[in-house]
């Protein structure tokens, strides 16, 4: 099993690119990402090969509202991009779709064509995806006019994903004369979706006994990554697992996660845990993450050798420590499951890799929640902020039971 569900990869080293550019590129697989970083591209990320998420997509709102997904030249990669886009529309983002000639891939058409021709193509053949569907469509009821109904099902459901009723409008309009569907027809049938869809919400809402839905929203450290008050949710288990993640970097952080797309331990980590590093409870243990994850954004390697001739002292001392015992328990034992801790054969360190990252992920939503607790104690509830940081805890709530799933199914 892998972590890789809920995350984006490369998202930790193109997010300045998609600030810049007011744009992200979203392919399928990493090794698209890797040829895309390599030609000088760098506003682009990857599902990690699997359907996209509402977590993945608000991800990427933090940096941009605007995306263009790209999809294999084959039948295959057409209907693919109708799939999981309707969720960026329901963002309120801006969606471009470019699909690439057939029998390519980004890695394939970058290799051939070089650079300069995939950012050619990418320019010349962005197209806005509602209107890149509709036309889709009408090629189909053309080859099948008994599928009309199912077609006009299929737009209806994206139409009303858009969140934006002016936006809304324009794309029925422009729908409709693409389609040669009657434009009253479409607006009607997409405003008994939007009717159905907030019934379906209100009886969800009054299924969970007044407990507010959750927000919308991510739950990542800004930028800036402050240190939070550990009190008394530091403890050994905490400590423990840090110690874990730097002994893996240590030991195995240039050795590689995949040899395919020559991903190395030391970049998966950082793209899965780059954001948690306030949240460190062993300073020494957070300094060296820290050198870590500037020296992998730099490209730069670091390996035992680097560690164990450090200028600073403690971690010198450390490296020495964890290269003469490099794994220790990381503090799930009293869940009758326990990390690799034995000197691992090389087939481990990914599982080993893959336990640390969810593990340290679903401490910080822990610690979030926690922290969260303490505000509502403090605040009126008749305090707007009130309804807000309840909101935020059962968002937080759910997400701790998604990782709880993923920690059963990994260790299985």
């Amino acid at each position: 099993s892998s972590f890789l569900i809920s995350f984006l990869y490369g998202l930790y080293f193109a997010k300045n690119d998609i600030r810049k550019e007011d744009s992200c590129i979203l392919v399928e697989g990493y090794t698209d990402v890797i040829s895309l970083h390599q030609a000088g591209i760098k506003n682009v990320v990857a599902s990690s090969g699997t359907s996209l998420t509402d977590d993945q997509i608000r991800l990427i709102k933090r940096y941009t509202q605007n995306v263009t997904v790209i999809y294999d030249g084959d039948a295959a990669g057409i209907h693919a991009a109708q799939r999981g886009t309707d969720l960026i529309l329901a963002m309120d983002m801006f969606v471009k779709v470019v699909i690439l000639p057939e029998q390519h891939d980004p890695d394939s058409f970058i290799k051939k064509e070089g650079p300069n021709a995939f950012r050619t193509y990418l320019r010349d053949k962005a197209q806005d995806f509602i209107l890149f569907k509709s036309y889709f469509l009408k090629k189909e009821i053309n080859q099948d006019p008994v599928r009309k109904v199912a077609v006009l099902k299929d737009i209806v459901q994206t139409l009303s994903k858009i969140p934006d009723p002016m936006a809304r409008n324009t794309y029925v309009k422009e729908s409709s004369n693409i389609m040669d569907i009657d434009e009253a027809i479409l607006i009607n049938e997409v405003n008994k979706v939007i009717k159905n869809e907030i019934r379906q919400k209100r009886f969800r809402e009054s299924l969970r006994d007044g407990e507010p839905v959750a927000q919308e929203g991510n739950f990542d450290m800004p930028d800036s990554q402050p240190v939070h008050e550990q009190s008394d949710f530091t403890n050994k288990a905490d400590e423990s697992m840090e110690r874990g993640l730097i002994s893996l970097l240590i030991n195995f952080g240039n050795t590689l996660y995949d040899e395919k797309s020559q991903i190395t331990v030391a970049q998966i980590v950082v793209s899965g845990c780059a954001e948690l590093l306030g949240y460190f409870t062993n300073q020494v243990y957070a300094s060296i993450f820290r050198e870590v994850i500037h020296k992998t954004s730099a490209g730069e390697v670091t390996d035992q050798k680097y560690f164990t001739n450090h200028p600073d002292e403690p971690i010198r001392q450390l490296a020495i420590d964890l290269l003469n015992s490099p794994y220790v328990y990381a503090g799930w034992q009293n869940k009758g499951m326990e990390l690799q801790t034995q000197r691992m054969p090389d087939q481990n360190f990914k599982n080993e890799a893959d336990q640390l990252i969810i593990r340290i992920n679903n401490r910080k939503l822990t610690m979030m929640i926690e922290e969260n607790m303490k505000k509502l104690d403090k605040l009126d509830p008749e305090d707007p902020e009130y309804l807000i940081s309840l909101k935020l805890h059962a968002k937080m709530i759910e997400q701790k039971k998604e990782l709880a799933n993923l920690i059963d199914k990994v260790i299985g």
